[in-house]
């Protein structure tokens, strides 16, 4: 084609057409682009990022096969925000240990801190962690955490998981709200002073409440994380 019948073209086409077609390339383009200095990680999709891949897929696989093919430290990105994925106990350790100072604070999360205006002890770093932990210590230590009588809780925590295990030794067993309950009694015998059974309907109703929840809202911080918009 040569440049007159090129320019004939251009001037036939609906400038509404060419505007659209600039905008959504430029946004594409710009959604695209990853930073340099990241590490490397799958394609991601404009707008949504990896969410797409891993919303129609077993997750722990595909986390495998992007380690396998990326290595153990690669980027994944949910909407427009950037997560670092470490894999193997070497790295990990490196991160968490030899680095520790780098990597303690807690990441932004605007769901909770829209729900919790950036207090609690779980999501909050720096000199107001601090404050928090040190209050939220001396409260358990005064209901007996870190001493004999918070080990003696979760000594006999252990003994009858290791009871209801051995008795179900032929049988499979899910652990999961096995395990919940002798957690959950840990704390309740230094908070309350007593613990459950591990049949009590009531208790156990409780905790798959607090577990239903907590899925809720994780399902739902994802996306406002990712989609802030979404809170209007």
């Amino acid at each position: 084609m040569d440049i007159d019948a090129f320019t004939e073209v251009l001037q036939n086409m609906d400038i509404t057409f060419v505007l659209v077609f600039c905008v959504v390339f430029l946004l594409c383009y710009y959604a695209l682009r990853k930073p340099n200095d990241i590490p490397p990680g799958p394609v991601t999709v404009p707008f949504f990022g990896n969410i797409p891949q891993l919303a129609r897929t077993n997750q722990l696989l595909l986390f495998r096969k992007w380690r396998q093919q990326y290595g153990d430290i690669f980027s994944v990105y949910m909407g427009n925000q950037l997560l670092v994925v470490l894999n193997g106990y070497k790295t990990i350790k490196e991160a968490l240990v030899s680095r520790g100072n780098v990597f303690s604070d807690r990441p932004q999360n605007f769901m909770l801190n829209k729900i919790k205006e950036g207090q609690g002890i779980l999501f909050t770093s720096g000199t107001s962690w601090k404050m928090q932990r040190k209050f939220v210590l001396n409260c358990l230590q005064e209901f007996g955490f870190g001493r004999n009588s918070s080990e003696v809780c979760i000594t006999d925590e252990a003994k009858i998981l290791i009871e209801l295990m051995e008795q179900n030794a032929d049988a499979p067993l899910n652990l999961k709200y096995v395990i919940t309950v002798c957690v959950s009694n840990v704390m309740c015998g230094i908070v309350l002073g007593k613990r459950f059974s591990q049949d009590d309907k009531q208790f156990l109703e409780v905790l798959a409440n607090i577990s239903e929840d907590a899925k809720h809202l994780g399902n739902a911080s994802i996306l406002m994380n990712c989609f802030p918009f979404l809170q209007y």
